[in-house]
């Protein structure tokens, strides 16, 4: 796996996380 990739989708694992404690 990609570093780059990962870090993709970490961050998009981490926007969702939050958005979903907002909501």
């Amino acid at each position: 796996m990609k570093l780059n990739e990962y870090g993709i989708w970490y961050h998009k694992c981490v926007l969702f996380y939050t958005y979903d404690e907002k909501s």
